[in-house]
């Protein structure tokens, strides 16, 4: 249903351009939340591995121009950051994190925090 309001939406490239845009600043805003919070794996700030692994997908996608493709990614990249979003905030409230989904690998799950290169199609999963 999201899909079909959004390819809607986004029939023109500049309504596309501007869907794009606007998801890339969402995921900006979202990892400043994450403070100096730091991946007990990885040491690295959490806000870091956020952006990068956004930055990374963006870099990945950004020669596409099939208007089904681009929707795909916009509705999975929106998915991804409310997920990111609805943990972020159960954190801040102190409720238990819920585990994350790791049944079927799929774009942006890459470090566990919603967003990453995992599950590209053609290529495995990072171990």
């Amino acid at each position: 249903e999201r899909k079909k309001k959004m390819t809607k939406r986004l029939l023109s490239s500049s309504a596309t351009r501007n869907e794009v845009l606007k998801l890339y600043k969402d995921i900006v805003r979202t990892s400043k939340k994450f403070g100096s919070s730091r991946d007990p794996q990885t040491g690295m700030l959490l806000s870091e591995t956020l952006r990068n692994s956004a930055r990374q997908e963006f870099e990945n996608n950004r020669w596409e121009t099939r208007p089904e493709k681009l929707v795909e990614l916009i509705v999975v990249g929106r998915e991804c950051l409310e997920e990111v979003e609805d943990r972020l905030g159960k954190k801040v409230r102190g409720e238990p994190r819920p585990p994350m989904p790791s049944t079927e690998p799929h774009r942006f799950q890459g470090e566990g925090y919603g967003f990453g290169a995992e599950g590209e199609e053609g290529s495995e999963p990072k171990q």
